[in-house]
């Protein structure tokens, strides 16, 4: 297959990784084509949510008659056993011809062995097409995974005099609807918010997903707030973390979780 061919199919991989970004966390959101072997069928497809199949195909498509297939994927395909078996199991045994690799995995946990079983297993396999796309679109995964630290984003809207809301606090907003919508989908792709106490206080912000699909993120709060404020979780389809301090002033961190009851978990030593 030339090239350029498989720059547009690695492509075509990557765009459908995009709606699993909102759905894929703590998984990396991975986008794959399919080709049969005469050409005849293209099938896209991406990461499922955590601990459903490893690959959901987009609406409309069946599973393909994959054997002697051209498996394009933006991410190296795992070798390892997690909430679902291993995904060179998977590939393997559909009988796929070759398989076109965006880029490797840097988890500990693959980190080049799925590569080399496709290639033990007589598998034909490519890396690195489209590798700087596909690094860009997978850029806050793979610096968690080679340096243990998360991707931070600061979101903020000033104008042009760089101001973030009137001298008197009667602004609501600064920004407009499409600005807002935007800010939305960053937070349903994001597994944490993090904001100042005073920005509760002042603004008292939801900071949950209501105009984008996705589900809202961990909400930290950095300092004491009212015991009322809209951060703080109503029910068990959302979580809350917050930095306070005892009467003696030592900070302890202090956890709201919608996977246990609702209640207040403390620790005297700041995670990591």
């Amino acid at each position: 297959m030339c090239r350029d061919r498989r720059r547009t199919a690695l492509r075509a991989a990557l765009a459908a990784s995009e709606a699993a970004r909102l759905v894929s966390s703590p998984n990396p959101w991975v986008g794959c084509r399919i080709v049969t072997a005469d050409g005849a069928h293209v099938y896209d497809g991406a990461t499922a949510a955590p601990g459903d199949r490893m690959l959901r195909l987009q609406p409309g498509s069946s599973w393909p008659a994959a054997r002697d297939s051209t498996v394009f994927v933006t991410l190296e395909p795992c070798p390892h056993f997690g909430r679902t078996p291993p995904c060179v199991d998977a590939l393997l045994a559909a009988g796929v011809r070759r398989v076109v690799v965006g880029t490797l995995d840097p988890d500990p946990l693959v980190g080049g062995e799925g590569v080399r079983r496709l290639r033990a297993a007589g598998v034909e396999v490519t890396v690195g097409v489209c590798e700087d796309e596909v690094r860009e679109a997978l850029a806050p995964y793979l610096k968690q995974r080679t340096t243990g630290r998360p991707w931070v984003l600061l979101k903020l809207a000033a104008t042009l005099d760089g101001r973030i809301a009137a001298p008197d606090g009667d602004s609501s907003w600064i920004t407009g609807a499409e600005a807002r919508a935007d800010v939305h989908r960053l937070r349903a792709m994001s597994d944490a918010v993090l904001v100042g106490a005073g920005t509760v206080r002042s603004d008292d912000p939801h900071l949950t997903v209501r105009d984008s699909p996705g589900n809202s993120p961990l909400r930290v709060v950095l300092g004491a707030i009212p015991p009322h404020a809209a951060v703080l979780p109503r029910s068990r389809s959302t979580a809350t973390s917050r930095w306070c301090s005892t009467s003696s002033g030592d900070e302890v961190f202090c956890s709201y979780s919608s996977r246990v009851d609702p209640g207040l978990r403390t620790s005297s030593t700041p995670p990591d």
